[in-house]
């Protein structure tokens, strides 16, 4: 069983400088590459492979005006690639969501290390390829061989590290489903959710208590004035980027409240000893999202989330988990 663990980390300086390095050089790769497959598209209606972005990525590494790539971690790059090639088969298959370019102003900067990562939990120290003793916060330990390591960076300036690891647990067997042993979820946004055994619980509506301190820090955010940089592009002043950290905390306050919340039902209604399937209706979510009078509203509880977090508890535990139409 896989299970994947979040902790803070505290890069030093030159920790950041090379996170920074690793996030340019992912985001560079994945728009040359999309680059390069949009125009084979639409010159003779070909597709570049996986196989052949892989087989190019050494030329990119000698190449002079790309030689920088050698700094980084090559497994990182090579993800990129994978990713790339995911978001077009998805796309060919789901005939929605086309890839987008990358921005150094997303929120969320990541890259991923596929292997040769390690933590000391003594020292609460973690060490990636490249990149070694990074100080982390270790909340809580896991036993296990770590797949994957994934650095983040969010918009408030908060440095994450989400590890991936093989538990070498194997998924509780599920249980025969009977009317005894089954309860039923309702959702809504009146109550966030209503089981069939009575539990109701209420809609914390976190975004809207923080409407009005996010809109007076939206506010004073506008009010700040950009400069120009050494190449005449518009840049950030620092008031201005101080004011951005404090909307993206405000926002990320709000984010953190909601998961905890998620968190906290989840566990009670899969925790119960005495109930071993859940059925929950299928929203089309997406299709709810339309209607502008509820957009909002539905946005803020969270349905999907909730629903992916029941879910894979659900498997944790050998509950059964049902989508009723």
């Amino acid at each position: 069983m896989l299970r994947a663990y979040k902790y803070r980390i505290y890069p030093t300086k030159s920790q950041k400088e090379m996170f920074a390095k690793h996030f340019g050089c992912v985001r560079f790769v994945y728009n040359y590459f999309l680059k390069k497959r949009i125009a084979s598209y639409e010159k003779d209606k070909t597709s570049i492979s996986y196989y052949e972005m892989q087989a190019e990525l050494p030329v990119l590494k000698k190449n002079e005006e790309t030689k920088w790539l050698k700094e980084v971690n090559s497994q990182s790059l090579q993800v990129a690639l994978q990713n790339l090639d995911f978001a077009f088969q998805r796309f060919f298959i789901t005939k929605k969501g086309f890839p987008k370019f990358k921005s150094r102003k997303n929120n969320r900067q990541s890259f991923h290390c596929p292997s040769f990562s390690k933590i000391d939990f003594e020292k609460n120290l973690l060490t990636i390829t490249k990149i070694r003793d990074i100080k982390i916060v270790l909340h809580r330990n896991f036993r296990g061989k770590i797949k994957n390591v994934t650095i983040e960076k969010t918009a408030s300036g908060k440095y994450f590290a989400s590890i991936l690891v093989d538990t070498q647990q194997v998924e509780q067997k599920k249980q025969e489903i009977s009317a005894a042993t089954t309860i039923g979820i309702d959702t809504g946004i009146k109550n966030f959710a209503t089981s069939s055994n009575g539990k109701v619980f209420e809609n914390p509506k976190y975004l809207e208590k923080s409407t009005k301190r996010l809109t007076f820090l939206q506010k004073k955010h506008s009010r700040k004035k950009r400069i120009k940089d050494e190449n005449g592009r518009n840049i950030n002043s620092k008031n201005r980027e101080k004011s951005r950290i404090k909307v993206a905390k405000c926002y990320e306050k709000i984010d953190n409240q909601r998961l905890n919340y998620l968190h906290q039902v989840t566990h009670l209604l899969t925790s119960d000893n005495q109930i071993r399937s859940i059925c929950v209706e299928d929203l089309h979510l997406s299709g709810l999202l339309k209607n502008h009078c509820l957009a909002r509203s539905l946005s803020s509880v969270a349905l999907g989330k909730f629903c992916e977090m029941l879910s894979y508890k659900c498997a944790w535990r050998g509950i059964n988990w049902i989508k009723i139409d």
